[in-house]
């Protein structure tokens, strides 16, 4: 170990000699280097050639790493703090668990990277790439990677929250499980993206392209969407409930079993869509078809707090019947029984734990008030807004 460390002390010594001298001897020196642990703390290494070496736990606090080549490096637990950070290369550089407080950071290449449990918040990263980088668990809250290419970058966990995207690449990234509360992917290309099972607490994705991406079961209900095209993904099982769709293309996705009760489609495209269990039968739509057919109307909502018994079930139709008569010129038809309790079963097998039957109401006078009560909530619709509800 000593004489490790009086081999390390010898490098440390050609490092502060200059960084032509220490560029020089790398020339000359071909071979991976040594430097765990080293303190190189307020050195000059201004275009320094430190790639193909070993820094984990190196203290580079202080230092000018402008044009500083770290390439293909390990800088495990590397301490930055104070560093002065502009077109340095991390290109292949593990990173995880290094620390970046209080840097003055410009821009780098993070293209292939490591940089798992590392605090990126508030950071501005618009002079960075991030092609195909490993970030893993990094939190990356209140960042800014405007006009960044992140294609290929693994996300999977990441805390993104109150994050900007704004026409950012993200062609091919991985999503799944990250947290992306009030985050803002405008304009961003997210092709072939992966964002299953994402946290999606009030993001948006206003004109953004998310062709071809799996969106399956996940929870979008309120986000806006408005401008996006959703060309040949996977929305089947997924909550687009009170979600803007408006001027979105959703031509060859797949929408088996999603929920959209709500949803604002005004102006949607779509030449065809796949609405089957298995993907294979396509349903042609004409211009404007699509909106006709599946843009929301009055709704009224028969909540079961304590769960829809078999014979509730069976006397639905009468109670359709008895709304008819009762509000002259209404046509109603049952849209969809929603589980709201998440599949809690109780005793009997026909019984969930909260149930909505949603009826969809085709009645013209937007003024009219319509109420039912059964052993349900009771509920009416206001004429605020189409498919709005309110409770007595």
């Amino acid at each position: 170990m000593s004489e490790q460390n009086g081999e390390i002390s010898k490098l440390v010594g050609v490092i502060r000699e200059g960084v032509q001298h220490w560029n020089e001897w790398r020339r000359q020196n071909r071979s991976q280097v040594m430097l765990r642990g080293a303190n190189l703390e307020d050195t000059n290494l201004r275009g320094a050639n430190l790639s193909d070496c070993i820094l984990d736990n190196v203290k580079l606090g202080g230092c000018d790493l402008t044009d500083a080549d770290f390439s293909g490096s390990s800088l495990m637990s590397c301490d930055f703090d104070r560093a002065t950070i502009d077109r340095t290369s991390f290109h292949g550089v593990n990173l995880n668990l290094a620390n970046f407080a209080r840097t003055k950071f410009s821009g780098a290449n993070f293209g292939s990277a490591r940089t798992y449990w590392i605090d990126f918040s508030g950071f501005d990263f618009r002079k960075s790439t991030f092609v195909r980088t490993q970030f893993g668990t990094a939190i990356l809250r209140n960042a800014n990677f405007e006009g960044v290419d992140l294609t290929g970058s693994n996300l999977t966990r990441a805390q993104i929250s109150d994050t900007r995207f704004y026409r950012a690449r993200l062609v091919g990234a991985n999503f799944r499980g990250a947290n992306l509360a009030r985050t803002e992917f405008i304009e961003s290309d997210l092709t072939n993206a992966k964002l299953k099972k994402a946290k999606f607490g009030e993001a948006k994705f206003v004109k953004s392209n998310l062709e071809n991406v799996e969106l399956s079961e996940c929870n979008l209900r309120g986000l806006d969407f408005s401008g996006a095209s959703f060309r040949g993904s996977d929305l089947s099982f997924t909550n687009l409930r009170d979600c803007n769709l408006e001027g979105a293309d959703v031509t060859d996705a797949w929408l088996w079993e999603s929920q959209r009760s709500g949803w604002r489609i005004k102006g949607i495209k779509c030449e065809q869509a796949y609405w089957d269990r298995d993907r294979n039968e396509l349903v042609k739509y004409q211009p404007g078809d699509f909106e006709r057919a599946y843009s929301e109307k009055h709704q009224i909502v028969l909540a079961f707090p304590g769960g829809i018994s078999a014979v509730e079930v069976a006397m639905l139709p009468l109670m359709l019947e008895r709304l008819q008569l009762e509000y002259e010129g209404a046509t109603l038809h049952i849209r969809s029984v929603v589980d709201e309790g998440r599949g809690r079963l109780s005793q009997s097998p026909l019984r969930i734990g909260r149930t909505e039957v949603r009826l969809i109401s085709l009645v013209r006078d937007e003024n009219c008030k319509a109420s039912y009560t059964p052993r349900c909530t009771r509920l009416r619709l206001g004429p605020a807004s189409p498919g709005v509800l309110k409770h007595n």
